[in-house]
């Protein structure tokens, strides 16, 4: 009886993730528990949980939940923890229904953790992305890096916010500063004036900054460039994207021989 409802539940779940499937066009993933080398089940379930809840925060992929999971591996006979062969994964995902498979180790070698991730097709076993970490200190140091990775490897750019969580500088707010918007002077003044800005606010040692590059990488990914994006609107849409707490942004104007600045 016990095993005909778990049966049940399986096709249920093969069924109603078809049916999400055709509603959404994002990829279908799945992730099993690690394997863990060196480090407690509880240890590696609770990491892989914090990659599973970023990746889900991402908004890149559609993303199983882990009980789905357990359904169908308990169908099976088989635990998370024993299906750490990239063959039992691809079968796991067939039975879901999904597009791809995350898997991976997290091992500790002397003082040192390691983590080896992979994103690979259930329909060809070819890998999509795979990343890596190498950690030194203390394990709950890992939970930042599972959510670094998991940005990775879903092929987005890491928020800055985990990037300072690394770095061990979260006391401060983070901030990015659009270049103002030039009216009577030129494009070049205009950025000239706003790295100065930037430049001193960042002397101020009271906030983390974003740097230009990083912001014109973020730009030119959506197709635009640092002055086509003056509205608080985009500044607010360019600031979630870089995973920073504020945004500035302004205008620098020429009225006669008098300029004013509002930021």
């Amino acid at each position: 009886m016990v095993k005909k409802v778990i049966q049940l539940e399986a096709v249920f779940i093969f069924l109603f993730t078809a049916f999400v499937m055709a509603q959404d066009t994002r990829p279908t993933v799945a992730i099993l528990d690690f394997e863990g080398q060196g480090i407690s089940e509880q240890e590696v379930q609770t990491l892989t949980e914090r990659m599973r809840s970023e990746i889900g925060a991402t908004n890149a992929v559609r993303l199983i939940e882990r009980k789905a999971i357990e359904n169908i591996m308990a169908e099976q006979g088989l635990a998370q923890s024993g299906c750490v062969t990239d063959e039992c994964a691809a079968e796991v995902g067939q039975l879901l229904g999904v597009q791809f498979m995350v898997n991976g180790t997290i091992g500790k070698l002397g003082d040192k953790y390691t983590i080896d991730a992979k994103m690979f097709s259930v329909e060809t076993g070819a890998a999509e992305r795979t990343v890596s970490a190498t950690h030194e200190g203390d394990v709950s140091g890992l939970l930042v890096e599972m959510q670094i990775l998991a940005w990775e490897i879903v092929g987005l750019q890491v928020p800055q916010r985990l990037r300072l969580q690394r770095a061990g500088e979260i006391d401060k707010p983070t901030v990015a500063v659009l270049d103002f918007e030039g009216r009577g002077i030129s494009l070049l003044e205009a950025q000239t004036l706003t790295d100065r800005f930037t430049t001193a606010m960042n002397k101020t040692g009271k906030v983390q900054m974003v740097g230009r590059g990083v912001m014109s990488e973020v730009l030119e990914e959506q197709g635009l460039e640092s002055g086509d994006c003056n509205s608080e609107e985009c500044a607010a849409e360019v600031g979630a994207m870089l995973g920073v707490q504020f945004m500035v942004n302004g205008a620098i104007g020429k009225l006669g021989d008098t300029y004013t600045i509002d930021v």
